[in-house]
């Protein structure tokens, strides 16, 4: 996954140039900036999870990462000069306390102290921890964007 890399296109023409003629690169990527909450305990505490999830994507984003990197990557490759490109997308409903849920507890607890300087609570932070939780809670995961090429 480049797209928490800002010198991402630097480490993917790397990649490129370090393929065999005839040889192909397969990207992972998230598009992060598509999550929408698909059912919740109450509107408020949907709200909270977008506010939450916005302020995370910001912090991403002020070092370096591009949380639409997914979507750019099929234009990255082919820029490159890759031939054959072509791209796949994949997504399913993460329900709180389910395994794809952790990443969102796991991004808020990592950047949790810069969160609160984004005009979020502690009490937020532990409010929406719960709320993952909460299996009426449930989530699209991030549409992870598999992208390909093949070296002329």
């Amino acid at each position: 996954m480049l797209l928490h890399l800002p010198e991402r296109q630097a480490a993917l023409d790397r990649m490129v140039r370090a393929l065999r003629p005839g040889g192909r690169l397969v990207l992972d990527e998230f598009d992060c900036g598509w999550v929408p909450v698909l059912s919740a305990p109450s509107p408020e505490s949907a709200e909270l999870f977008e506010r939450m999830h916005d302020a995370v994507m910001g912090v991403l984003t002020r070092a370096g990462a591009d949380i639409r990197w997914g979507l750019h990557a099929y234009g990255a490759l082919r820029a490159t000069g890759l031939a054959e490109v072509a791209s796949a997308t994949w997504a399913e409903a993460w329900v709180g306390g389910s395994r794809g849920i952790r990443l969102h507890q796991v991004n808020i607890r990592d950047v949790g102290g810069q969160l609160t300087g984004d005009g979020l609570t502690d009490d937020d932070l532990e409010r929406c921890l719960r709320l993952l939780d909460d299996p009426s809670f449930a989530v699209n995961s991030y549409p992870l964007i598999t992208t390909w090429g093949r070296r002329r």
